[in-house]
């Protein structure tokens, strides 16, 4: 169920049209970070990479998604789905945790996002809120 200003509920096939962008961004950032880390054998690449880039990474694209689209589930799952196979691959078992932050991040980052989109919001207005409209 998509949660959001001008959310198309009843076109799933859509909202998995529009996402492939992002789930190729998931995976590029996935798939380099963790196997670059391993080549080159410094822990200290793996550790900025779990610990700033992929944080700031994700609110980014919580912040971007969450503009565009507004709050939906789609991308948790995206997530979820592409770095589960990272971490089952290139990390040990200990790095199940940044799964939680990486979520709460892309929930951050998407309501931030939704929130910032000031021409959405006065368009479509969630029910019940008051808007300029609604006092006239």
């Amino acid at each position: 169920m998509a949660v959001g200003y001008g959310a198309n509920m009843g076109n799933q096939h859509g909202s998995w049209k529009r996402i492939w962008p992002y789930a190729l961004a998931f995976a590029v950032v996935y798939l380099l970070i963790f196997p670059l880390a391993r080549f080159v054998g410094d822990k200290g690449i793996l550790i900025v990479g779990l610990l700033l880039v992929l944080p700031l990474f994700h609110l980014g694209v919580g912040v971007l998604y969450g503009r565009k689209y507004g709050f939906r589930w789609e991308l948790f799952a995206l997530a979820a789905l592409v770095f589960i196979p990272a971490l089952l691959i290139f990390l040990n078992s200990s790095a199940w945790i940044y799964l939680g932050f990486y979520f709460l991040l892309l929930v951050v980052g998407q309501g931030t996002g939704l929130l910032t989109n000031r021409k959405r919001r006065l368009a479509n207005p969630l029910p019940g809120a008051v808007t300029p409209r609604s006092l006239a």
